[in-house]
């Protein structure tokens, strides 16, 4: 496969730090002989382009980062020969794809939230997963990580309106995990504060 990296969005100075970054394209690919999916990853050259081989058929989706990880930007959308596909979408064996446009919003909105427990401490074993959806479904939105206090933070969100979903997860349970969300709106350069609770009564 081979393409581009696009930028958008009116935030300069972000545009200008994600441009110095060293690059990196992850690539998923799913499909029925895999049982797990680390992905790989291709860096993504100064002038945007990318040109990434050795795949297997299935269900391929991206993410953005760079090296260390210091950095990660959401895919708004994926273009293919100018027209927009869905965030993952299907390659077959032996298929050349080309004409890939990868858009990245530079937007930089905040959400800082908290998830509180309420009628329970934190169980032994368990761990809090916050993560993010919006009204276009994206697949491709940073899941931010979660404090041992509760709190976490998620930065370069695009302008809208998100819903943030939290749930509680317990090694070696049967039972489903207890959860919670919320809707909130994000602007531009804006902080949104949020507060998740989690009822863990019996």
């Amino acid at each position: 496969m081979s393409g581009a990296i696009v930028f958008e969005g009116s935030n300069p100075l972000e545009r200008t730090k994600v441009i110095q970054r060293q690059l990196l394209l992850q690539v998923y690919v799913s499909n029925q002989s895999s049982t797990d999916n680390p992905g790989q990853s291709f860096r993504i050259g100064q002038d945007g382009t990318f040109h990434v081989g050795g795949l297997q058929a299935g269900i391929v989706s991206f993410s953005i980062g760079s090296i260390g990880g210091s950095l990660v930007k959401s895919i708004s959308r994926v273009e293919r020969d100018g027209i927009e596909v869905h965030h993952h979408f299907e390659i077959k064996p032996g298929e050349q794809v080309t004409g890939l446009k990868l858009v990245v919003n530079l937007s930089n909105g905040t959400v800082r939230g908290i998830v509180k427990l309420e009628n329970a401490e934190l169980p032994q074993g368990a761990n809090i997963a916050v993560w993010f959806t919006n009204t276009e479904d994206n697949p491709n939105i940073p899941q931010p990580a979660v404090d041992s206090r509760g709190h976490f933070v998620a930065e370069g969100l695009a302008p809208g309106t998100y819903e943030i979903n939290a749930a509680l997860y317990v090694q070696g349970a049967r039972k489903r995990p207890r959860s919670a969300k919320q809707q909130v709106t994000v602007t531009d350069g804006g902080i949104t504060e949020v507060t998740l609770t989690l009822d863990l009564t019996p």
